[in-house]
């Protein structure tokens, strides 16, 4: 009888993150702050509606409900595994001339890696603005403690997301399982 009455105190205590309400309040203004620059073209729906209305539909729903407009003179190539984007991805960093962001929750010691950081370390010493955000907790097995700090010596601009602290963390499930690069 007394178990689920402590279940209900302990959740109404810890179950309810006020830091992750905080971050989302965060987030709501900064959208609003830049919804001006999320703004469709009216021309851009109507030549995609006269070239195909399903994928004008689908890109409707995409700007309705994730506020991602429709944009011209993007291309965005999809691959069903990370093997076959690997030489895309390579040949990408290698031509970079800007910038090269990236997100990614497990960074791991290996070829791969190792490949790309080669490439990330060679692009900032040209003056290419790196930037590199990882999981802390995705890749506490992976890379070594503050490895951030490593790369920012290398003229990366790194951070690691949502710091791993060994304590009762409220925001320790608030992770980031994004794998994006953008060159």
């Amino acid at each position: 009888l007394v178990v689920p009455i402590f279940g209900v105190c302990v959740y109404a205590v810890f179950g309810t993150s006020r830091v992750a309400a905080a971050m989302q309040k965060n987030y709501e203004k900064v959208l609003e702050k830049g919804k001006y620059l999320l703004k469709e073209e009216p021309v851009l729906r109507g030549k995609l509606d006269k070239i195909d209305r399903n994928v004008s539909n689908q890109s409707r729903y995409i700007r309705d409900h994730a506020e991602f407009p429709l944009q011209e003179g993007t291309v965005v190539e999809y691959f069903s595994e990370g093997e076959y984007m690997f030489p895309m991805l390579l040949q990408e960093l290698g031509k970079a001339e800007h910038f090269i962001f990236m997100e990614y929750f497990i960074i791991s010691d290996g070829v791969m890696w190792n490949s790309i950081l080669y490439i990330l370390e060679k692009k900032a010493a040209q003056g290419v603005d790196v930037r590199l955000i990882y999981d802390d907790f995705g890749c506490i097995t992976t890379l070594p403690h503050r490895f951030y700090k490593q790369l920012q010596a290398k003229g990366i601009k790194c951070a690691a997301f949502n710091p791993f602290r060994p304590m009762l963390n409220v925001i320790l499930n608030n992770r980031d399982h994004r794998k994006i690069s953008v060159v």
